[in-house]
């Protein structure tokens, strides 16, 4: 008798631990959790300008993820930070992108004829994605920058050329 209803007690636990373990598989979708997934996505875009192209220029910047877009004026530099995490956006954005460009002020801000102006930008955009281990497994970094110096009678050819692109970073993960 004892040895039958020890059978029948570890049949009854046998089941039950197949159950729980049934159970706990509904619940993370039946799937095993990859410690290496993306956990999170750090994006970062960044310009800084010289006085001569603040004064002469118009700057914006359109930015975004997906298919939200967002656009500014700006003065001097400019920094966007911004990291997406899986503990708040679900799914994570797959698209990311940033354009800076300048725009020639009308009307024209004076010109000294016999000034040197000097024309400078620095611009970085860059996206970096994150494990839940910690570790990195996808980088896109795209730094631009430029320098012109000219008298103040070439300023107005310069601006006759119409609107400057900085930068126009675009990045799709897949």
């Amino acid at each position: 008798m004892k040895t039958i209803l020890n059978k029948v007690v570890a049949a009854f636990i046998a089941m039950s631990v197949c159950i729980t373990i049934a159970s706990c598989e509904k619940e993370n979708g039946g799937e095993a959790v990859d410690s290496n997934a993306l956990k999170d996505i750090e994006v970062n875009y960044s310009i800084t300008l010289s006085e001569d192209y603040q004064y002469f220029y118009d700057i914006s910047v359109k930015y975004g993820y997906d298919e939200a877009e967002l656009t500014s004026e700006i003065d001097g530099g400019w920094t966007y930070h911004e990291t997406y995490s899986t503990d708040y956006v679900d799914p994570l954005p797959t698209r990311f992108f940033c354009t800076i460009e300048a725009t020639p002020k009308s009307p024209v801000p004076a010109i000294d004829e016999s000034k040197l102006y000097t024309f400078e930008y620095s611009c970085v955009c860059n996206i970096e994605g994150r494990t839940k281990d910690g570790g990195t497994i996808m980088k896109k970094m795209t730094p631009t920058n430029g320098k012109i110096s000219c008298k103040g009678s070439k300023v107005q050819d310069a601006l006759k050329k119409g609107t400057v692109k900085f930068i126009s970073f675009e990045y799709e993960r897949e």
